[in-house]
């Protein structure tokens, strides 16, 4: 194991580099250190406590120093809160420690010189970490299983680009017990390894020792399979680079991605390139279907709402956009409509037009709210018109309500989310508009992912209209 590990090192070590090994007291980075040990090369070691598992945790602690100690090894140690740190970052606990790690080995390699952090990873965690990842549906990427060479994942920005390697990534679990025991080196087993609520221990312990009795050499096809997986993602790489170039998905204000909707289906591989876009923002398997459907459907009709954790997918004519969830709009946002066009209110934009009424005006006022757009009568609301967001104290007599209705009122009967309801746009001609409490001639947005609009009386189609302006909701 010892030549072919040195042999493997040539390729991810410089000779006179000094790599830090992240060694927790487990069996795999025990060896690790060992073999590091026994070829010669510069290292040194670096240990978190997370205090997770109380005397167990400061038991690896002082099993790492005594090892540290014993070679003359560069030790650092760090002490983390990890419960603390998960508590206010919001994150699992899991995900906590991986954070505070990487972060500390990246500080460590910068600080102190060193040319990578080595970690390891061995063909079964690559293994295990395939199925784990085919479960996710993670796409090409994520069954392209983990590489010799990368970059330490961290969490800050300031900290990216420092290498890491995985030296033991092709050996198997096995390789490393035989070497273990053959060279007496001491560790320690975290029993939680061992509980299979947790679905890599699942896997690690019932899933593939099923592949094992089908196939013995499994870890080498699987690890051959990956090697093919990696270079077909390259491939698919440069051609989605290309294929955001011809859908025109851009970063827009307010916006965290816009995508040409018309250009997206003039693509063959619509599904894969709307995957690759909006993986990023945690739209992927259950979560993307109904987008990819909704893509796919002949009559697109806008107004639709599609949510993952912290974004939202909105439609709106000819275009998806990729918003936070949390977008803070401002209440004063406003601007004159002086005529047909586009206008912008803060992140959104609305179109205004005018034509004349063709056949049943009231059919066509549904009809155009179906497809996202409110009408008025172009004689009772005259250009020019206010369009800005909902304040409270804002009413208006709506069609079949008698009297007047506070638009918190309908917004409570419509069932519109506080997010939404801060989005909502209001019309109102100048001369009834005020610091408060105006008498509102429409209101629109989008309840629940739907459109809605809402139409005062005094400005409604009616069987007497000949002619209308139609607002159009871009980006709701």
């Amino acid at each position: 194991m010892l030549k072919k590990f040195d042999k493997i090192l040539v390729g991810l070590l410089p000779e006179k580099e000094t790599a830090l090994l992240a060694v927790s007291g487990g069996r795999d980075s025990m060896c690790m250190a060992q073999l590091f040990m026994e070829s010669g090369r510069d290292f040194a070691i670096a240990h978190c406590n997370f205090h997770l598992r109380g005397e167990e945790s400061d038991s690896d602690e002082a099993l790492v120093r005594e090892w540290a100690e014993q070679n003359h090894v560069t030790l650092h140690v760090a002490q983390f809160d990890t419960e603390q740190y998960a508590s206010e970052h919001s994150v699992s606990i899991e995900m906590a420690a991986r954070e505070l790690r990487y972060d500390w080995f990246a500080e460590l390699c910068r600080r102190h010189g060193y040319y990578a952090v080595s970690v390891a990873h061995n063909s079964n965690d690559n293994a295990e970490t395939l199925i784990l990842n085919l479960l996710r549906g993670t796409g090409l990427k994520g069954i392209s299983g983990m590489k010799e060479i990368s970059e330490v994942p961290v969490s800050r920005q300031e900290l990216e680009g420092v290498r890491l390697i995985r030296p033991l990534l092709q050996f198997s679990r096995t390789d490393i017990d035989n070497f273990v025991q053959k060279s007496g080196i001491r560790y320690h087993d975290d029993r939680t390894n061992a509980e299979t609520l947790y679905k890599r221990n699942c896997i690690r312990h019932k899933v593939l020792p099923v592949f094992e009795s089908m196939n013995p050499s499994f870890l080498s096809t699987f690890a051959r399979e990956m090697r093919i997986f990696a270079q077909e993602n390259a491939v698919a790489d440069e051609f989605f680079a290309a294929a955001r170039v011809r859908v025109n998905a851009v970063v827009h204000p307010g916006e965290c991605l816009r995508i040409n909707l018309d250009a997206l289906h003039e693509e063959k591989h619509c599904e894969y390139i709307l995957f690759r876009l909006l993986e990023p923002y945690g739209f992927k398997g259950r979560l993307l279907d109904p987008v990819v459907r909704y893509v796919s459907d002949d009559e697109v009709v806008p107004g639709r709402v599609f949510e993952a954790p912290g974004y939202r997918v909105i439609t709106a004519p000819g275009r998806l956009s990729v918003v936070p969830v949390n977008v803070d709009v401002p209440y004063d946002e406003s601007v004159q409509v002086t005529g047909e066009s586009t206008y912008k209110i803060g992140i959104d934009e609305i179109t205004v037009s005018c034509s004349p009424v063709i056949g049943n005006a009231v059919k066509e006022a549904i009809r155009l709210a179906s497809e996202g757009v409110l009408v008025t009568d172009s004689l009772a609301l005259t250009f020019p018109f206010i369009v800005r967001r909902w304040c409270e104290g804002d009413w208006m007599r709506p069609i079949g309500v008698h009297g007047r209705k506070k638009l918190s009122d309908m917004f409570g009967d419509l069932k519109v989310g506080i997010d939404e309801k801060r989005r909502a746009l209001v019309i109102v001609r100048e001369e009834d508009e005020k610091t408060a409490g105006s008498h509102v001639a429409a209101v629109c947005g989008y309840a629940s992912g739907r459109f809605y609009c809402r139409v005062d009386e005094a400005v409604a189609l009616s069987s007497k209209s000949c002619s209308m302006i139609k607002i159009s909701l871009l980006n709701g």
